[in-house]
């Protein structure tokens, strides 16, 4: 007889409930409407500063952004899930979203299913708002400052760069929740094969595996992290830093796989996981 807890979603919902709120819809959609509008004027400034010389800076710009929305996603994952002082948040603040969020995600993967998309992205939504706002009006009030004086290459480079990032990073919730699906839509699927976004294989690694595949926004840079041994040598870090390993602390195998086959059971999904559990018994 197993020791892992296999809990009911009834009383998942029943103890999980105070966490699943997050933010309202409204809220999600003013988000959203502020960000549309920062991306806009971001756009419209670079449309106004961009010529011949410099055009090549933008898509340059915008490969570095999704680099760097999938760096930024990896390291707030990371942080969040093992030392984000999650303990102390839930006990103070248990109705902060997202915090909440990343506490109830490995316990119960397949509860993000029952999500729709402002309460999955609201947190995206929220944070990228205020940046990619910030960043804008930067650059407006730069742009006045100065005259509408011309642009370097380098300012076109930079601003593109955080325009795609910010919006990369504001769907990243978006992306991980097709990682979840074995059948997302089509379009989701074609980029999942070009490598463009987070594959439901990939990202299933991480549920079994807390060492791995941390970056969600594309998951473009988990091959290089994972080869150069970035998480661990985190992990080093702040085990030095705080006395406690917590990723050996996360790595209750056993749970951690009845868990993905309980999301890979919602899905309908017979995998080398279910098989090998199967062979044991």
């Amino acid at each position: 007889m197993s020791s892992v807890d296999v809990t009911p979603r009834s009383e998942i919902t029943n103890k999980r409930g105070a966490y699943l709120i997050g933010y309202s819809k409204g809220f999600a959609k003013t988000c959203l409407a502020v960000h549309v509008a920062a991306q806009l004027t971001a756009c419209a400034l670079l449309w106004y500063h961009t010529n011949l010389s410099t055009v090549y800076a933008i898509p340059l710009g915008w490969i570095a952004g999704v680099l760097l929305a999938d760096f930024a996603s990896g390291m707030a994952h990371f942080h969040l899930d093992n030392y984000g002082f999650i303990d102390y948040v839930t006990a103070k603040m248990p109705g902060l979203p997202f915090i909440a969020q990343y506490v109830a995600h490995h316990d119960f993967p397949d509860l993000i299913l029952s999500y729709d998309y402002w309460t999955t992205n609201s947190d995206g939504l929220y944070a990228t708002c205020i940046t990619m706002t910030l960043t804008s009006l930067a650059c407006l009030f730069y742009d006045i400052h100065n005259g509408f004086s011309e642009w370097s290459a380098f300012m076109i480079f930079a601003l593109s760069s955080l325009q795609m990032m910010f919006f990369m990073n504001s769907q990243t919730n978006q992306f991980h929740y097709w990682s979840h699906q074995l059948n997302p839509p089509i379009f989701v699927r074609w980029l999942q094969k070009a490598g463009i976004l987070l594959t439901f294989e990939e990202h299933r690694r991480h549920h079994i595996d807390p060492k791995t595949c941390y970056c969600i926004s594309s998951g473009i840079l988990n091959p290089f992290l994972e080869k150069i041994g970035w998480w661990g040598f985190l992990n080093t870090v702040f085990t030095a830093i705080i006395g406690e390993d917590k990723i050996k602390q996360q790595s209750n195998a056993e749970f951690r796989v009845e868990r993905v086959k309980q999301w890979e059971r919602e899905l309908g999904v017979v995998s080398a996981t279910s098989l090998g559990s199967k062979k044991t018994q």
